[in-house]
């Protein structure tokens, strides 16, 4: 065994060497174990992301759908009724009891067109809201003023579809903790009969 030495070595090479390389490949090996471990909660990490992305896109979507159904249910009622009273207004909303299924409703609002020939622009008076408390500062507001509510009324009073404004910022929550910004989801309030069928009479029987 002319190859292993006394003092341990081998090949020529001293014990204590030896030690070493097997120290080094023994780190090496932990280290590549441990990137690819860390590789391995890097992708998991990244997959249980994408499901909460998309548990929470789901759960967005299907709230926008409920309020999507409220708002179509309170056009329904204009469309049968020759007036919708402030009672009527307060009742469906009582009985639709849209907070248990979209929590962060903030009101339910009527605002009524008013045109005046000599003004520069249409007006839209918010003349009914449920809930009305913590809503009161709704009342008389022209959507005319607000930019991207307004756009949102003119989209949707063309298309008889649910639009929905840009973020700003909603008046009864300003002074208040939390949260300020908002959006609006809105459908068209048209006259009594039948849904109209295409943009002029949208516009014809608007409300």
């Amino acid at each position: 065994m002319q190859d292993r030495r006394d003092d341990g070595g081998f090949l020529g090479q001293p014990a204590w060497l030896w030690s070493l390389l097997a120290l080094l490949i023994g780190l090496s090996l932990s280290v590549t174990a441990a990137l690819l471990h860390q590789s391995a909660i890097s992708r998991a990490e990244r997959a249980q992301l994408e499901r909460r992305a998309e548990r929470s896109f789901v759960a967005v979507q299907t709230q926008l759908q409920n309020c999507g159904l409220l708002v179509r249910t309170v056009q329904a009622l204009f469309l049968a009724s020759d007036v919708v009273t402030p009672r009527e207004f307060d009742s469906i909303y009582s009985s639709l009891r849209p907070r248990e299924l979209f929590p962060s409703l903030q009101a339910v609002a009527y605002s009524e067109r008013r045109p005046e020939p000599d003004a520069a622009r249409e007006h839209f008076i918010t003349s009914m809201v449920a809930p009305t408390e913590g809503n009161k500062r709704l009342f008389g507001l022209d959507l005319s003023t607000q930019a991207a509510n307004l756009r949102s009324v003119q989209t949707s009073r063309d298309s008889d579809q649910l639009s929905m404004s840009g973020s700003f910022r909603l008046i009864q929550r300003i002074g208040l903790p939390g949260p300020t910004d908002g959006i609006t989801i809105r459908l068209p309030a048209y006259s009594p009969g039948p849904p109209p069928t295409d943009v002029a009479e949208r516009r014809e029987r608007f409300v």
